[in-house]
Formats: C-alpha cells, sequence, structure tokens
C-alpha cells in the first residue's frame, strides 16, 4: 500500500480517502527515514541475517562440530557463499570442507 495511492470518485468516501493518503505518506515517511538507518542495506537483501536449514543439512553440518566454536566455524563456512547450483551438499562439499585434509 506505501507505493499506492487511493483515489475515489464517489464524494462520500472522497475524506476517508484523502486520510488514507496521508497515512500513507507519513508511513512512506517513515520507511524513508528506516531506509537510511539501515547499516546494512537490508532491503537488498533482506534474508542475510536469516539461516534456512533443513534438519538433513544441519545435521550434515554437526559431523564435525564438537565444540561452540566449531559450529560457529561451520556455519560460516557457508554463510554468504554459492556457485548457484541450488544443491547444499555439493556446495558445502566444495566450500564447507575445502580445508580439511
Amino acid at each position: 500500500m506505501i507505493r499506492n495511492q487511493i483515489y475515489i470518485s464517489d464524494p462520500q468516501y472522497q475524506n476517508q480517502a484523502k486520510e488514507i493518503r496521508n497515512k500513507i505518506n507519513k508511513l512512506s515517511g517513515k520507511l524513508a527515514k528506516l531506509n537510511n538507518l539501515s547499516s546494512n542495506n537490508a532491503n537488498n537483501s533482506p534474508f542475510f541475517n536469516s539461516w534456512f536449514l533443513s534438519v538433513p543439512q544441519l545435521l550434515v553440518l554437526l559431523d564435525n562440530v564438537n565444540s561452540n566454536d566449531s559450529l560457529k566455524t561451520e556455519l560460516w563456512k557457508i554463510r554468504s557463499v554459492s556457485a548457484s547450483t541450488l544443491d547444499f551438499y555439493f556446495e558445502y562439499s566444495l566450500f564447507g570442507r575445502g580445508d580439511r585434509q
């Protein structure tokens, strides 16, 4: 709704439409301020700080985990890396396990 405007031709509802337009304008102004405050450019990547792992994927990661630090290390290995294969297991084998001997 923030990117749209409401216009009503029926005179009976024009005042309500004007109130709605004013509220939309206020909300869009607040959204613009929030976007300016964003330090991590969340609008371009809204889910960058989110993890989407299935239980089997998490279990694969846990194979090499023995502490909190090693869990973080395993997760960060695949954090933002992608070969655009849409295959988690293949990409983890490329990027996640590359430094193990």
